[in-house]
């Protein structure tokens, strides 16, 4: 599953991906919850959507 995300820094404003193992259909019956994702650029914390227990990792939008 990923998803991309734009930093909420005003300053920063770059685009970087929020991506775990699997597809989105493995995560479909978990409920989504507010995480915090820091953006790989300027490392501000970036509030994501995101199922329940779910790890995650950010990285560059390449």
């Amino acid at each position: 599953m990923e998803r991309l995300r734009t930093c909420q820094n005003i300053a920063c404003r770059k685009s970087f991906k929020v991506s775990s193992p699997g597809k989105i259909a493995d995560y479909v019956d978990l409920p989504d919850v507010q995480a915090i994702a820091f953006c790989p650029y300027c490392g501000s914390p970036n509030r994501v959507t995101w199922p329940k227990g779910v790890t995650f990792i950010t990285r560059q939008n390449i």
